[in-house]
């Protein structure tokens, strides 16, 4: 694809000085594209980046640069809102870059989907550190409301089994992150017609954490002040009335 670009890109005094990722599809559109701070790791770059260019090729172009230095394939990788975390895809990618993007000119270069839900799965296996399955299940709260996170992590990879199981062993602040994440889970799923499966184990483990004075309640309100997902988990009235 011939493209080009009119923008210097901003690199860290480690980098050496290079050609740009060329983001525009013409140097007529150059003058319509938003200048873009892209972030990944610990350098960056800037770039006008045209929304007519396909996403993939503008993560191919970025990845393969000299500026960012990343040895390994686009197919890896993905685009984020660095304020919001918000992805990028094919289909929200003109949207966002002409109306969101643009007000804050950064976004984030970082795993796929994908390799997002192998990696946070990773980290809630029973052999990892406590600091590391705190900070994935509060990373997992943003996480798990991208579609495409979403999809990868409970429909391909079993991911919903494993949120059960860090329910049943966690406690405190972590607890509370991943029975919210459990509280997403199911009301995206009624928005969209379906009802998860709560195991028996599962709810047994929500009634006795209610009398659990180790567990700071207040952590705990956002989950059980939702009605529709103590429906889902079938507990109905007496569950209410107990908390």
């Amino acid at each position: 694809m011939s493209t080009t670009t009119s923008a210097p890109l901003a690199s860290t005094s480690s980098l050496p000085q290079s050609s740009p990722p060329r983001l525009t599809a013409s140097p007529s559109s150059q003058s319509q594209s938003p200048t873009i701070h892209v972030h990944y790791a610990s350098r960056h770059v800037k770039a006008r980046i045209d929304p007519g260019v396909p996403l993939p090729e503008i993560i191919r172009q970025l990845v393969s640069s000299s500026q960012l230095s990343i040895s390994e394939p686009s197919t890896l990788f993905c685009l984020r809102i660095k304020e919001s975390g918000q992805l990028l895809t094919p289909s929200n990618f003109h949207s966002l870059l002409t109306r969101e993007v643009g007000k804050k000119n950064v976004l984030i270069l970082g795993s796929s989907p994908e390799i997002e839900a192998i990696e946070t799965l990773d980290k809630l296996s029973p052999t990892s550190s406590l600091p590391t399955l705190k900070l994935a299940t509060f990373s997992l709260k943003t996480l798990i409301k991208d579609k495409e996170f979403r999809g990868e992590f409970l429909e391909r990879r079993n991911g919903w089994e494993t949120l059960m199981d860090v329910v049943e062993r966690s406690s405190g602040n972590t607890l509370a992150y991943a029975l919210n994440v459990v509280r997403d889970v199911l009301e995206l799923d009624q928005e969209g017609g379906g009802k998860r499966k709560c195991e028996k184990e599962f709810v047994k483990r929500i009634v006795e954490i209610v009398g659990e004075h180790s567990t700071p309640a207040k952590a705990l309100f956002p989950f059980f002040h939702s009605t529709d997902t103590l429906q889902t988990l079938s507990l109905g009235s007496q569950l209410l009335n107990h908390y």
